[in-house]
């Protein structure tokens, strides 16, 4: 049978290697004299083929494993994003409960509040208590310009800074300088020294006592300038159905004429 025939096959070969002759082939499954040992899966395979591959399993045996791998990695990496985005909330939360909001937290609604100022190139967005931004209006780009530090000069100036890095100058910063107005807005923002930038920024909370005394009285002229102008515009409405009316009656008056 094949393991006599191996067995003596073997033999021959160990003897040819005493002997110097060539080393004889093994049996293969092509010789007529081969015979195929009996066993059944999965205990034994054919040798020249590995065994079958299971039904979603991969190189390693593994079922699904580049799919679990995958899976683990995305839940892994939003649970840092998720992680990080709390932390930067929560130092910005801290900051802000210890910064200085004026008499009478006179400044506090402006803790959410952003302005932009619009130029040409760029718009300088101001977010007070948070941070300022450069945006490029065709890239889209945008650069720190810093972010809150404080008030100086009483609160006549807001300061940010710790910007981006800035070639041969310090770190960006952004200084606004504040006026009293009837609402937030932010203009003529300029960049006057290497990267030390400026803007103005008009907000009821830069009022003074004397500013609101004006606002109240500019708010009382325009209110006295509307009701003029209304009583001019019925005036004139008045008048020009008077004419309407006139012109009627002298058309009327002409058609009861010319019948006769």
């Amino acid at each position: 049978g094949w393991l006599s025939s191996t067995w003596s096959k073997l033999k021959d070969a160990v003897a040819n290697v005493g002997a110097g002759g060539p080393d004889p082939p093994l049996p293969t499954k092509d010789d007529p004299d081969y015979d195929a040992p009996t066993c059944e899966e999965p205990t034994c395979y054919d040798s020249d083929a590995p065994p079958a591959r299971k039904e979603g399993e991969d190189d390693l045996g593994d079922v699904d494993t580049d799919e679990e791998l995958d899976a683990a990695i995305s839940a892994h990496s939003a649970a840092e994003e998720r992680v990080a985005s709390l932390r930067a909330e929560k130092e910005r939360l801290t900051r802000q409960v210890t910064y200085d909001y004026g008499a009478d937290d006179a400044w506090l609604a402006l803790a959410s509040h952003c302005s932009s100022a619009r130029e040409p190139q760029y718009t300088y967005r101001l977010c007070l208590f948070d941070k300022a931004a450069q945006v490029d209006n065709g890239a889209h780009h945008e650069t720190s310009l810093g972010v809150w530090k404080g008030f100086e000069k009483g609160y006549s100036e807001g300061v940010f800074e710790n910007g981006d890095w800035c070639h041969q100058a310090p770190a960006r910063s952004m200084r606004v300088h504040f006026e009293c107005g009837e609402s937030e807005s932010a203009w003529g923002a300029s960049e006057p020294s290497t990267c030390a930038y400026t803007a103005s920024m008009a907000t009821p909370a830069a009022c003074k006592a004397e500013d609101l005394k004006a606002l109240e009285d500019r708010l009382a002229d325009l209110v006295k300038e509307e009701e003029a102008l209304a009583r001019e515009i019925a005036e004139e409405d008045e008048a020009r159905r008077a004419v309407f009316a006139a012109r009627a009656a002298e058309a009327e008056a002409a058609a009861d004429h010319s019948e006769l």
